[in-house]
């Protein structure tokens, strides 16, 4: 009994060893070829709660998505400043999603937002008239200064 016991436990203590919480993509390419991946490997499908993700591509790399990728609440997907990332597959964030980068203790998003639904797939209305925005107190989205080529540069607001 008492080998059995001792067994399981370095047994239970191997596999915590080998669980893999953090994965980082360091390649040029798509997101299914193992070589671009840290250890050769591929973050799992569903991402679980308290896993990480990196994306710090080689210079001048692109990480793109070309699978169905799920990132479980309690999980991250971070996007390093200067690298690309692209979604061909579905992407199902239960959170927000967004390149950013750390300054002392902020976190901040590198580009405005650029969506016009909620994650329900309810749509987030535009206002463009500047009274309208200015006295609006529910969700809305509008291009800056109302300009259609400024939000396809920089986003929405």
């Amino acid at each position: 009994m008492k080998i059995f016991v001792l067994t399981g436990f370095i047994l239970f203590l191997s596999n915590m060893a080998c669980s893999q919480t953090t994965y980082n993509f360091t390649g040029n390419g798509n997101w299914t070829v193992a070589s671009n991946w840290s250890n050769n490997t591929i973050p799992p499908a569903i991402l679980p709660g308290g896993a990480t993700i990196n994306i710090s591509t080689v210079a001048g790399g692109t990480c793109i998505l070309n699978t169905p990728q799920t990132i479980s609440a309690g999980a991250s997907l971070t996007i390093s400043a200067g690298a690309s990332f692209i979604v061909q597959g579905n992407f199902n964030n239960a959170a927000a999603v967004t390149p950013s980068v750390t300054i002392g203790t902020q976190v901040w998003s590198l580009k405005n937002l650029a969506v016009s639904t909620f994650r329900n797939g309810d749509t987030i209305p535009q206002v463009a008239d500047p009274t309208a925005w200015k006295n609006s107190t529910t969700a809305a989205w509008c291009y800056n200064n109302n300009d259609t080529a400024v939000g396809r540069v920089y986003g929405k607001l």
